[in-house]
């Protein structure tokens, strides 16, 4: 009697679930049919029609939503995706169709990162083209290296702010190296060595700028230490151009003359020049080798031999700082 009672309910489930199937509700009926099961299943009755019932519903249900899942990926709805897959996971008792989706949705997830850095790089990406825009290099660079340290980014992007950063550190670079050719041509191989550095500090991403201004360091011919002659006479010339400006009467002139110059004045600015470029040659030398102490003490003596203004001392105040930083 209760043997029957029983069939009878899985039967009553069985029912609805046939009724719910033809109306096109098949996860529902799928239910239904799995609560008949259930109940023959606690008696140890098995109905082969019945789990012919399930496994049709189940390919069924696994097609629709393996075209759901399809649909949604190919909009790039990816997470949504992910959720379709996972449905079909659950229904699926193939080993090889578990493998598939489970690679599937391996690869899925990487994509809803990538998504999501995209979204979160974009911030940085748009405020970097503004200021890009405004002629803002500094706050463009800044913005569009924040926007780089979303690492999952995808490549497209990727690609896209590495452009941007190219073309930001190609504006700050052009103006040394336009100085530093400038300096070239004038024969001015230190300063335009000193501007070619500066230009290589801001190109990190712009491979083939960087290797352009690498090519010109190559080329610069390497200091050579002043020789004895060159010390001799520029100091000889610095001596004897100081002693006449230094013992010039102006006495006899002024009485005539009150805003006389004294004519030896323009010699001495001359040699004393000339001995700062030897001091430069030695110091650059010292650098060039190694020798930061020496090249540093040397740098502080050439300076005393130019004025503030002129523009070898514009070098010399930027290789102290560097050469300090070295020896600290």
């Amino acid at each position: 009697m209760w043997e029957k009672l029983w069939e009878i309910n899985s039967q009553k489930y069985e029912k609805k679930g046939d009724q719910l199937y033809a109306d096109g509700d098949l996860k529902d009926a799928r239910l239904e049919y799995i609560k008949a099961l259930e109940i023959l299943s606690l008696h140890q009755i098995n109905d082969e029609n019945l789990e012919k019932k399930v496994e049709i519903i189940n390919r069924e249900l696994m097609a629709e939503h393996e075209k759901k899942a399809q649909e949604y990926i190919d909009s790039g709805n990816f997470s949504e995706g992910i959720a379709e897959l996972d449905f079909i996971l659950y229904l699926t008792g193939d080993e090889k169709k578990q493998k598939e989706i489970e690679k599937k949705c391996k690869d899925l997830y990487k994509k809803v990162s990538m998504q999501k850095s995209d979204e979160l790089a974009g911030e940085h990406y748009k405020s970097g083209c503004s200021f890009l825009g405004t002629g803002d290099l500094g706050e463009a660079m800044v913005e569009f290296k924040e926007a780089l340290k979303y690492g999952s980014l995808s490549v497209e992007f990727h690609d896209e702010i590495m452009e941007k950063l190219s073309e930001v550190e190609e504006k700050f670079a052009r103006l040394y190296i336009s100085k530093g050719d400038e300096f070239q041509n004038r024969g001015k191989t230190a300063l335009a060595i000193s501007e070619y550095e500066r230009a290589l500090a801001f190109l990190e991403y712009n491979k083939e700028l960087r290797d352009k201004v690498m090519a010109k360091l190559e080329n610069q011919d390497k200091t050579d230490d002043p020789s004895d002659e060159e010390w001799d006479a520029a100091y000889s010339n610095f001596r004897e151009s100081l002693n006449k400006y230094l013992n010039f009467d102006f006495r006899p002139v002024s009485y005539w003359f009150p805003n006389a110059l004294n004519p030896y004045e323009e010699g001495y600015r001359v040699a004393k020049k000339n001995l700062g470029l030897v001091y430069l040659k030695k110091a650059r030398k010292h650098e060039e080798d190694g020798q930061f102490n020496l090249a540093l003490k040397i740098y502080h003596e050439a300076s005393s031999y130019f004025d503030p203004v002129e523009i070898e001392n514009q070098e010399i105040r930027k290789k102290l700082k560097d050469l300090k930083s070295k020896v600290d």
